[in-house]
């Protein structure tokens, strides 16, 4: 915590504090209790040598990153979008000839500027020098190249890490939803992830100095199978997202499936049912009347030239015979018959077929097996249909303007003889602009990779202070 007086962390300087070439990245997670203009973040500057990370001297709504040659100083500057109290991931790059900044895994500019650093040999100041920074800064590294922007996404969405319980009306596992851990009556907060973490040991604990749950606890949510997720790198920090269904909901009436969007455009159910998904729960179609359906034009979602359409399936049984794509199982379409992801066997070929119609039936096809978990992601921008699986760029078509965007979107129908999906469906989200292929690979990585589930056999955690759980990951991160 940094008082925004005089609080600052420092280390006189050493040679590994600076880069070997003319590469450099920065990043830390930060949480400001109010930003204004000079607050800094890392300072390691001295008379035009150095680099810093801050927040700019004449606004503070812009992020800054600079850097000196000896004789000046060159600056990259861009609005952060950044609000007081919350937690943002932030990093400055320069590759010798471009600055880059981000917030929250996303490039939020770039600026041309080709010099030579001088990087100097003063001290190297935490938190600020002159001006200070108000609030928290955590995990703060400075690296000794320019990271890529996969890398990038990859630092945000590792620190992005959540504890979740069930909450509802009684103390059965499965009743409720997966909420973030707070107080209600009769209960204590965990660990909001500003207390130690011991993981000295296999199985580590969380630990407050305070009971979970006591023997007089009015609901003691803790208790009980299925009763505690630990959750890292949601997808979250995506493009451009017009919609995100994670499909964690297991009953309610009317659009209770939610975006998680501030779009809030949520779906309704007419049967499905809650299963086992690639991450957490997901909805499993009966192939004969199950659908979600949003009620709102495409138009909401992707425009008639550009956008992303993202989906986790899980096929089964064997879909239809047809001479078009469309003719098939709707996974996510339009009841217009414009756009979509299908599955159809034409010409003997069975496969997960990825459709656009411009005037004529443009498409592109994948294989894929049965009952495994599939991500499959539609991709329409300039003039071209494309189409990745896993993560993968696979192939793509020309294919123009969508025919019309006035047609609601639909999950699991159909358009010819309204041919019904049957299988799972999981992580779902939209996008009116075309994601990069680093976007949906990291995407892709998250939904298979980046999940843990711990389910606790029925106990009795009355009087207890500590729970225990395993933490994994493929790849270094702070957890």
């Amino acid at each position: 915590m940094f008082d925004k007086v005089n609080d600052v962390a420092s280390a006189s300087h050493h040679a590994s504090m600076n880069p070997a070439g003319n590469n450099i990245t920065v990043d830390a997670w930060v949480k400001s209790y109010g930003f204004t203009a000079f607050d800094r973040i890392l300072l390691h500057t001295g008379a035009n040598t150095g680099y810093t990370l801050r927040i700019d001297d004449n606004s503070a709504q812009n992020l800054e990153f600079y850097i000196g040659d000896g004789s000046n100083y060159h600056y990259c500057t861009k609005p952060h979008g950044m609000t007081a109290g919350n937690w943002y991931h932030v990093a400055g790059s320069y590759d010798g000839s471009t600055f880059n900044l981000y917030v929250n895994g996303k490039n939020i500019g770039s600026c041309s500027d080709v010099f030579t650093p001088n990087w100097g040999t003063q001290t190297l100041g935490i938190g600020g020098a002159a001006e200070y920074w108000g609030g928290v800064i955590d995990s703060l590294r400075v690296w000794g190249r320019d990271l890529t922007p996969s890398e990038i996404m990859s630092n945000y969405n590792a620190g992005n890490v959540e504890l979740q319980t069930r909450v509802g009306s009684d103390t059965s596992p499965d009743d409720g939803s997966w909420e973030e851990w707070r107080p209600v009556t009769g209960e204590t907060v965990i660990d909001n992830l500003d207390n130690p973490l011991d993981i000295a040991t296999p199985s580590a604990s969380i630990y407050v100095g305070a009971l979970i749950a006591t023997s007089s606890s009015t609901l003691p949510m803790i208790e009980g199978t299925k009763s505690l997720k630990i959750e890292t790198g949601r997808t979250t920090s995506l493009t451009n997202l017009t919609a995100m269904w994670h499909l964690e909901e297991t009953s309610g009436t009317g659009a209770y499936l939610k975006d998680s969007t501030v779009n809030a455009r949520h779906l309704t159910p007419t049967g499905t049912t809650p299963s086992r998904g690639i991450s957490g729960l997901s909805r499993t179609l009966n192939g004969s009347s199950d659908i979600a359906t949003t009620g709102v034009a495409i138009s909401n979602f992707i425009s008639n030239t550009t956008g992303t359409v993202s989906v986790w399936l899980k096929p089964t049984g064997t879909p239809p015979t047809s001479t078009a794509s469309y003719g098939g199982e709707g996974i996510v379409s339009d009841v217009g018959g414009y756009f979509g992801i299908f599955r159809t066997v034409i010409g003997g070929v069975n496969n997960i077929w990825l459709y656009n119609w411009d005037g004529n039936e443009d498409k592109v096809g994948t294989s894929y097996s049965n009952d495994t978990w599939t991500n499959i992601v539609w991709v329409h921008s300039g003039g071209t249909l494309s189409l990745y699986k896993d993560g993968t760029f696979v192939n793509s078509v020309a294919s123009g303007n969508t025919g019309s965007v006035a047609n609601n979107l639909v999950v699991g129908k159909g358009y010819v003889n309204s041919d019904y999906f049957t299988g799972g469906v999981d992580e779902i989200f939209t996008s009116n602009t075309a994601l990069s292929a680093e976007e949906i690979a990291e995407a892709y990585r998250l939904g298979r990779d980046h999940y843990l589930n711990k389910s606790l056999s029925s106990t009795d955690l009355s009087g207890k202070n500590t729970l225990p759980f395993y933490v994994a990951a493929d790849r270094p991160g702070t957890y």
